[in-house]
């Protein structure tokens, strides 16, 4: 292979791939939450890699849930994935929602959407405190 064929060939293989990208979740098309084991699992808040949640307005990313400490004693629990095209969402503690850095969809702190192109809710899981410990179940 000559070193004009080899550009022409690694140029049409990196342009199907970027092609490839953009077809993968038509226009508009909502992501479904997937039917997946029941979430249930615990948190031990002195461990380093939660130390996040140490601070009110906080929050961390465990067993695809996205975990936020709301006040001193109140902790919330969502699926990371924006409910449109499945970009991980983050929390705002100054204005106090999840939003989708992806498309920008924005929810609320009870998962209902206030900004689109989100359609469907985040799903909300339950969260308590008992100590050091924070469980995160349905």
């Amino acid at each position: 292979m000559n070193r004009k064929s080899f550009i022409l060939k690694t140029g049409v293989f990196i342009g199907v791939c970027a092609c490839a990208g953009a077809c993968v979740l038509p226009k508009g098309e909502q992501v479904e939450p997937k039917k997946e084991e029941k979430v249930d699992f615990t948190i031990d808040l002195t461990e380093t890699k939660f130390a996040d949640l140490q601070k009110i307005g906080g929050f961390i990313y465990e067993k695809l849930i996205i975990v936020v400490r709301k006040s001193t004693s109140e902790y919330l629990a969502f699926n990371q994935y924006c409910t449109h095209a499945a970009g991980v969402v983050q929390f705002i503690p100054q204005n106090n929602h999840l939003q989708c850095p992806v498309h920008g969809s924005i929810f609320d702190l009870d998962g209902k959407v206030i900004q689109s192109p989100a359609i469907n809710p985040l799903k909300k899981y339950k969260a308590e405190r008992n100590g050091n410990l924070l469980r995160v179940f349905e």
